[in-house]
């Protein structure tokens, strides 16, 4: 199962103090660390976006970075104001497109992969990254201690080069697993695979969380167990591509939708009085016209605890993020999910209708025609409930 990380991805800019326009490189051109151009650092590919920048004269451009010393470029002739069409690919080891990505990348070849804020490994930690994840790449640099951007959490970290290259394979991660006895050299391919698995097609996902339960099993890491058979049941069961009708048929029901005091939240929505009894008042209203999920007279009302699209002239209060705590809760098939819902009891209920896993940050999505639910845990609680439109 491909991860939202991945499918999210995008390509990056170097970036500092700004400056237009956009200069593009025409053919894949080295970089200096110096203005003198006798240390190279790396490789920029072609059409590599250099949108900060300085003319130092006509045979010398300075490219500016955030956090780091900037670049310099002697190849002047390389730099255009335009995109090129048909440019040469870009160098070895960069990898120009294939099934996983469609633009110049590598891919993470190790497990557990820390994001950095910044370019240090002293900076703080963003997150992780699974094993395999595209890493879309403008510049490469030839020193396997420098850090490279990478598109996270709506913005960018940075990652150790040392840890691109060619995407790992699984059969290869399986039969080294299979060739070692020690436990502590298992689990390390163990992880990679389950890992990999994540961040692959179904059937590759079921196969790795298959073994890595059975190597689990193996050293009695029965909570492991029990997550990872559940998390393989959801993914067996889950609907068909586009199909919600198992949803749709709950919804129909009034068995499947946010909650606030144990009662399902009405088709217009919950009620002004009701909403402010167990919720309170809201800390702030806006109106964005470009918000696409708001429709005539609608705008968001931002509470402590929850957000919702607001009708003026209907008062009604629809639910958009609620945080679990106090009387908030969601239903699922007549069962209410509240603070102290574990993901072991969220999979059995919601089995059959999960389309989604993401396993990083254990969260859970099931689709509903042109929306999309979000079921995120923390410390195996359930945390917050998001309802995502697609636009």
């Amino acid at each position: 199962m491909k991860t939202l990380v991945q499918a999210l991805l995008i390509c990056f800019t170097v970036q500092a103090a700004a400056q237009s326009p956009t200069l593009y490189t025409t053919k894949p051109t080295e970089a200096y660390k110096d203005k003198a151009a006798t240390q190279k650092a790396g490789i920029f590919i072609s059409n590599a976006h250099l949108s900060y920048y300085e003319k130092i004269n006509k045979r010398l451009v300075q490219v500016d970075r955030d956090y780091e010393s900037p670049l310099y470029i002697v190849d002047t002739q390389n730099l255009k104001e335009y995109y090129t069409e048909d440019a040469p690919e870009a160098p070895a080891p960069i990898i120009e497109m294939d099934d996983f990505y469609g633009s110049p990348h590598l891919f993470t070849t190790a497990a557990g992969l820390k994001v950095r804020e910044y370019p240090s490994s002293t900076a703080s930690v963003l997150g992780t990254v699974l094993i395999g994840t595209a890493v879309p790449i403008e510049f490469y640099p030839y020193d396997k201690n420098a850090w490279v951007p990478i598109p996270y959490l709506e913005g960018y970290g940075y990652i150790s080069a040392q840890f691109l290259g060619e995407r790992p394979v699984m059969n290869e991660l399986i039969q080294a697993y299979k060739a070692t006895t020690e436990v502590s050299e298992q689990r390390k391919y163990a992880e990679r695979i389950l890992e990999l698995g994540w961040n692959s097609e179904d059937t590759a996902t079921q196969k790795a969380i298959q073994l890595y339960i059975d190597f689990a099993t193996k050293q009695d890491e029965m909570e492991k167990v029990e997550l990872l058979k559940l998390q393989l049941e959801a993914l067996k069961s889950k609907p068909k591509e586009d199909d919600t009708s198992k949803v749709n048929k709950l919804i129909k029901k009034r068995q499947f939708g946010f909650a606030l005091n144990e009662k399902i939240e009405p088709k217009d929505g919950f009620d002004i009085d009701w909403i402010h009894t167990y919720i309170g008042y809201p800390l702030d209203e806006s109106a964005n016209l470009e918000d696409c999920a708001l429709g005539d007279y609608e705008g968001n009302s931002f509470f402590n605890s929850a957000e919702f699209i607001t009708h003026d002239l209907e008062h009604t209060y629809k639910v958009r993020k609620m945080d679990m705590i106090n009387k908030n809760g969601f239903i699922i098939d007549n069962q209410l999910m509240e603070q102290y819902t574990t993901e072991q009891v969220f999979l059995k209920l919601a089995k059959g209708l999960i389309t989604l896993i993401e396993p990083l940050t254990h969260t859970y999505y099931i689709a509903v025609d042109d929306v999309l639910y979000s079921f995120e845990f923390y410390n195996n609680e359930l945390l917050r409930i998001e309802l995502i439109y697609y636009c």
